[in-house]
């Protein structure tokens, strides 16, 4: 029986823990009142806690104002494609060997939502992608390259 109301009473103050970990505030750890009909534990369930879901706040300074000064490519620079299931343009190489890319939010009129350079193996050390951009992954050489990169916030 004392074992019960112990393991109930870590098990509770775990989930207290837990929640409040995790930027939710815990009203209280739950009470566990001893029922004197039947000499049994019974645990009050704590009161429903209103979650929240974190708002991300901008930036105090435009991002755009702290990026370094790199011209933005040319659509010749750039292999792509469309993906429909995206709505939009996928970038899939890049064709220079300058080192410092940035690519530029539209391509033939389509907006830019994908970087994928996984199988480009140049050595770019500067990487801005405009914020339409919402999945970018990058080969392992071009990981190891990279000085400055600007990934946008929807990523």
């Amino acid at each position: 029986m004392k074992y019960k109301r112990i393991a109930a009473i870590i098990s509770a103050a775990a989930v207290g823990l837990a929640l409040t970990g995790c930027g939710y505030k815990s009203e209280s750890v739950p009470v566990i009142p001893q029922n004197q009909q039947n000499g049994q534990s019974s645990v009050t369930p704590p009161k429903p806690v209103e979650s929240k879901i974190a708002e991300s706040k901008p930036a105090a300074s435009s991002p755009a104002a702290d990026l370094p000064d790199i011209p933005v490519n040319d659509a010749s620079a750039f292999e792509y494609s469309f993906n429909s299931a995206l709505g939009g343009m996928v970038i899939t190489g890049y064709k220079l060997s300058d080192t410092m890319v940035h690519i530029p939010e539209t391509l033939d009129n389509e907006i830019v939502v994908e970087v994928n350079l996984k199988d480009v193996e140049k050595n770019i050390t500067h990487l801005i992608m405009p914020d339409s951009v919402k999945k970018f992954s990058l080969s392992n050489a071009t990981k190891r390259g990279l000085k400055y990169i600007y990934i946008p916030t929807g990523v």
